[in-house]
């Protein structure tokens, strides 16, 4: 699938939020509600095989926009926290790098002295 860049990355923030808030409850959630509205709503006027399809359907259609859209942006979005925000790790690395730097300088320095 085609990933496009729709935001400036709002909706990944907000999305990644939610998402770690309610990471357990995701699925029961979403199996009660589509219960509930097809036994409230539409089991007047469709039948209950009709139901599982469009429940399916538009759980596929969902998890499509959530690929090509949301998770795209939510990996922008911690990406830039990431940089921003400077990891202590690459800290870390930029330190352990100069390091060596220096110790091949000294090294250098030795061999040609």
């Amino acid at each position: 699938m085609k990933q496009i860049h729709v935001d400036n990355d709002q909706i990944g923030g907000v999305i990644q939020v939610v998402i770690q808030s309610m990471f357990l409850c995701n699925f029961i959630t979403f199996v009660n509600t589509t219960l509930t509205v097809y036994n409230q709503f539409l089991k007047n006027y469709i039948s209950l095989y009709t139901g599982i399809l469009l429940i399916c359907f538009a759980s596929a259609l969902w998890w499509g926009v959530y690929d090509i859209v949301t998770f795209p942006s939510m990996l922008q979005y911690g990406n830039r926290q990431a940089w921003v925000h400077e990891s202590p790790i690459k800290k870390e690395f930029e330190r352990l790098n100069q390091k060596i730097d220096k110790l091949n300088t000294e090294i250098q320095n030795y061999q040609e002295g």
